[in-house]
């Protein structure tokens, strides 16, 4: 899979480095989800280094304002993030400095493109002894975060401007929750942390059952608390479903367990043990749902866990495209070839790399989370 990556780096074209999602030509060329970053991101994890004229194609581009949004997966913070991860510290702060003062920073919430994303970013280059300064902008985002809370018997949520709410890690308040559980590790805030559970909680109170089986959750629901039209299906993916919902709640079990934590933990677990999904993605695949079960392998020390993590792995490589690169997968949709972190070789080769790992340790998960603010695992101390 490094070589397939290596192999179909093209620095000649301008519009992106590596094949992706169309989204990448919608967005921009070096996001974590669909650019370059991500996928240098996974080099670096997988081969140790990355090749210096593919790290000057990201570093010859102009990030402006007017041209890349702030957040995370999608943005100037995300690219801050694998900058600092590369090694180029200074070009990472200031890139994170130009996020702070980004005319879109606090128009959505989560951590995909939003609110949750951006303090995410801050808090790691913080940890990193890039300043009080970040500190402080993450202290911003968690403030900012509870002022535009809506908070009832319910739970926490962020409403959309139509009334509807997202679920889920990507867009929705178990993203938002794991953020403001590290933003309460690192300052002590017990009032983050206690909002984050209460975001936990209203996304839990959607989950669905059909015949009496636990079967996910929708997208979005509608301010009448119904699933909207458009997002009805029930998801048990890492950006809208199960996956990412137990992401957070797996993460707040360790540091705060509440008597549901397993009750739910087991559930989301058997909901995201599949062999078979129409895509071997991360984001809304095979690689997602593994990495999940990673977590709960190494949070309860149950063997199933980790054997629905190799099951997913099997599905992954069904696949698997013999390409002269190299391994090859398809993307979204299976459209085309895709190298990407969200949909194509950069998440799956991470997930395998973590999976194989298992042999020889706690392998960290590598989706752009802070785990070493966490206890230690007590089922492999």
């Amino acid at each position: 899979m490094v070589s397939y990556l290596h192999g179909t780096a093209d620095p000649a074209r301008h519009d992106r480095l590596f094949p992706a999602d169309l989204f990448v030509f919608e967005t921009n060329p070096l996001s974590v989800a669909y650019g370059a970053c991500g996928v240098l991101y996974g080099l670096q994890s997988l081969a140790g280094d990355v090749p210096r004229a593919l790290a000057d194609w990201v570093l010859k581009r102009d990030v402006s304002t007017a041209a890349y949004p702030p957040g995370l997966y999608l943005g100037q913070a995300g690219i801050a993030w694998v900058l600092g991860r590369l090694g180029f510290r200074d070009r990472s702060a200031a890139l994170l400095r130009a996020a702070r003062a980004h005319p879109l920073l606090w128009d959505s919430a989560g951590i995909l493109y939003g609110a949750a994303g951006y303090g995410l970013a801050c808090l790691r280059l913080w940890r990193e002894d890039a300043g009080q300064e970040f500190l402080d902008d993450a202290v911003r985002a968690g403030d900012r975060l509870a002022a535009s809370a809506v908070l009832d018997e319910r739970g926490a949520r962020w409403p959309n401007a139509d009334g509807s709410v997202y679920l889920g890690y990507a867009h929705g308040g178990s993203g938002i929750a794991l953020f403001l559980l590290y933003l309460s590790l690192a300052t002590g805030s017990a009032g983050a942390r206690r909002l984050g559970r209460e975001a936990l909680r209203f996304e839990l109170g959607h989950g669905k059952w059909i015949d009496g089986r636990f079967a996910g959750f929708p997208a979005r629901v509608t301010g009448g608390e119904e699933p909207a039209p458009e997002a009805a299906a029930l998801s048990c993916y890492w950006d809208t479903g199960s996956a990412g919902i137990g992401a957070s709640l797996v993460r707040y079990a360790k540091v705060a367990p509440e008597p549901d934590d397993q009750l739910w933990l087991a559930r989301l677990g058997t909901d995201a043990g599949r062999k078979y999904t129409a895509f071997p993605q991360l984001f809304r695949g095979l690689a997602g749902l593994g990495n999940f079960l990673l977590d709960l392998w190494l949070h309860t020390g149950d063997p199933a866990h980790l054997l629905g993590a190799w099951q997913a792995a099997e599905g992954i490589l069904l696949f698997g495209i013999e390409r002269p690169e190299g391994l090859a997968f398809p993307g979204d949709q299976v459209r085309r070839e895709s190298a990407d972190f969200a949909t194509g070789a950069a998440g799956i080769g991470l997930f395998l790399h973590r999976l194989l790992a298992t042999g020889n340790g706690k392998p960290a998960n590598f989706n752009f989370v802070l785990d070493e603010w966490l206890p230690l695992d007590s089922a492999h101390q």
